[in-house]
């Protein structure tokens, strides 16, 4: 059995914020009003991660999942 703890999780340094899911989630997806003030939170969000964590957010995602796992898997053969 072989485990591995996911980079931003566990041991890793975390990438935490919550800064506007409550705008996101009381948006209204179908109207134009709501729309905009999901995009708005989405786009706060992403400007306090980068300026929280910097290059460090560039370490995170699917993609570097893929190749830790990929190596791993090469570990093992």
């Amino acid at each position: 059995m072989v485990s591995w703890d996911p980079r931003g999780v566990g041991e890793s340094p975390p990438s935490k914020g919550s800064e506007g899911s409550d705008m996101f989630f009381d948006a209204d997806p179908n109207t134009p009003e709501g729309l905009l003030a999901m995009a708005s939170a989405v786009s706060l969000r992403a400007e306090i991660c980068t300026q929280r964590y910097g290059s460090y957010l560039e370490k995170l995602g699917t993609v570097q999942v893929i190749e830790d796992m990929n190596a791993i898997r090469q570990a093992l053969g």
